[in-house]
């Protein structure tokens, strides 16, 4: 499913859905979310997956320097799709099984919980 697709109601897609959306990923210490590009803001979803900076760590992603996120780069998440509860990020992928992720020096990494 394709980033946008995420934030319809159309049969197949939305809410207690099994789905992998593709974006840019960012991950800090205590949450990632993932959007449509690197530039693109306005839409987000949250990333459930309390694993993920520990488990990057230790797969050797390396680290961004001099920001406030560990990681980011485009991803395929995989999971499933609920409503978040939060006004700015309405959405969220939960019960993630996979983050299939490209860091900053082009190298492919998929974590899995």
């Amino acid at each position: 499913m394709n980033f946008n697709e995420a934030f319809q109601s159309r049969p197949g897609f939305g809410i207690g859905v099994a789905t992998t959306i593709s974006g840019f990923l960012v991950v800090a210490g205590d949450f990632a979310y993932l959007t449509a590009s690197e530039s693109s803001q306005e839409q987000a979803i949250l990333i459930v997956a309390p694993w993920l900076a520990d488990t990057a760590l230790q797969n050797g992603v390396p680290v961004s320097v001099g920001s406030m996120h560990l990681f980011s780069g485009p991803a395929t998440v995989t999971g499933y799709l609920a409503q978040s509860g939060l006004g700015l990020v309405p959405l969220a992928l939960h019960t993630v099984s996979s983050i299939s992720f490209i860091d900053h020096d082009g190298q492919q990494h998929v974590l899995r919980a």
